[in-house]
């Protein structure tokens, strides 16, 4: 509580909180549906890729380097990767206690 505090004092200005409750625009929604279709194939082979290696941050870091990833696209590549490790975890997981 007491570091919350400290937290907010620091904070040069108040935060404004966004009370605009509208949907997005159509337009919007399209345009970031269509980014994520670009997206997607490339992060589920990159993601794939560094399963298959022995230090997938390592690999996952010299993709972002390449290819001039942002500090936060290569943190989000990174956490993306993870879960995409955490699923093929829990579908193997999940065959074979099916086959039991």
């Amino acid at each position: 509580m007491l570091s919350l505090l400290i937290l907010a004092l620091q904070t040069p200005e108040r935060l404004s909180v966004d009370i605009d409750l509208r949907p997005p625009a159509g337009e919007e929604v399209g345009a970031a549906e269509r980014r994520a279709a670009r997206q997607v194939p490339v992060i589920v082979k990159v993601c794939r890729n560094a399963a298959q290696t022995n230090d997938p941050d390592r690999f996952i870091k010299a993709f972002a380097d390449r290819n001039g990833l942002s500090s936060y696209g290569r943190v989000s590549l990174s956490t993306q990767c993870r879960i995409y490790r955490q699923g093929l975890i829990d579908g193997q997981a999940r065959n074979q206690s099916r086959t039991k």
